[in-house]
């Protein structure tokens, strides 16, 4: 109905418009529920109402407002329930962290005669040793070279494990005269050594024992420096290295190329002592 206008007068019925209430507005003669009086705690204590306060549409209150909520314990019961909930999730995440460092440790390809080395079983007189283990353990690349049996894979392979521990992340243990085979064997499967660089490249932690070893061919040490460039390019550390040559032997029976990727790229650290595998091992220190 539209307001009339001076332009004539009122109509006889006409009647003025009623405002028309919010659907939202709360009823006159609402009327809060009474807080209910629920059981007690099964321990005693007095359990507590939660009221919701009414949301309104077209005069009744929405469905879960305008009600009481007993809870079913008291404030201290629910605290110790949420407590060890929370407790229960971190065991199930420790567990989890187990299970799947577990899974990478079998799958790293650390020979079985290896499995007892790890770095609370190793130990060296060499300065700068313990060092490098550390600055390895934090992520960074490190060579270790020297004569047989004085700890270069124990070490290394101390580190792979630690690594995958710390990370619960994957990690490969390799042995480089093997490696190079493979890289020989692949040059007429693009595939597969494609396959083989990717996985190689991308790991956090990868151990290369007893580089320089066995005679590489050609396309072998190509494959091997950029395997080693890939790396460098990506700024991916973890690199672990073996070798009873010193960096420059390693340029006269590998390549310069090798060698000079592995300074720029490893703390380089030469290991000195008693060969470990005839029984000159260095007691542990308490």
């Amino acid at each position: 109905m539209q307001l009339p206008t001076d332009d004539g007068p009122l109509p006889p019925d006409w009647e003025p418009k009623k405002p028309v209430a919010s659907p939202t507005a709360r009823p006159e003669g609402w009327v809060d529920p009474p807080e209910p009086a629920g059981p007690p705690c099964a321990c005693g204590a007095p359990v507590r109402a939660i009221y919701s306060a009414p949301v309104f549409w077209d005069g009744k209150p929405c469905l879960g407002t305008g009600v009481w909520e007993v809870h079913r314990a008291c404030e201290d019961c629910i605290g110790r329930e949420q407590e060890a909930t929370a407790a229960q999730d971190v065991v199930g995440a420790a567990r989890a962290h187990l299970k799947r460092v577990s899974g990478f440790l079998e799958r790293a390809g650390i020979p079985p005669a290896y499995s007892h080395m790890t770095l609370e079983t190793w130990r060296s007189p060499s300065p700068g040793a313990s060092e490098a283990v550390s600055r390895a353990i934090a992520g960074q690349s490190v060579m270790f070279w020297g004569l047989p049996g004085v700890g270069k894979t124990h070490a290394a392979t101390g580190i792979l494990r630690q690594r995958i521990q710390d990370t619960a992340k994957p990690g490969l243990w390799v042995y480089a005269p093997d490696l190079m085979v493979e890289f020989r064997q692949h040059a007429k499967y693009a595939e597969k050594g494609a396959k083989l660089m990717d996985d190689l490249a991308s790991v956090g932690t990868l151990v290369l024992d007893d580089l320089g070893a066995a005679r590489a061919t050609i396309y072998a040490v190509e494959c091997l420096s950029s395997l080693l460039d890939r790396r460098l390019r990506a700024g991916r550390g973890g690199l672990s290295v073996t070798s009873d040559k010193s960096p420059n032997e390693l340029a006269a029976s590998l390549h310069e190329r090798i060698a000079s990727r592995l300074i720029g790229m490893c703390a380089v650290v030469k290991l000195e002592g008693p060969d470990g595998r005839m029984g000159g091992m260095l007691p542990l220190q308490s």
